[in-house]
């Protein structure tokens, strides 16, 4: 039981990493993309 415990963590702990990794390099772009097109729309 133990084990299946340990496992279980350590594939959330993946899985989290991967997730988190994905949403930050999603927030940057995202704010590129914002300093891009902000100067654009002001004008």
């Amino acid at each position: 039981m133990t084990a299946t415990l340990v496992v279980m963590g350590f594939m959330f702990g993946v899985l989290a990493g991967i997730t988190g990794t994905v949403v930050l390099s999603y927030l940057k772009e995202y704010q590129h993309f914002n300093e891009v097109t902000r100067p654009q729309i002001n004008e």
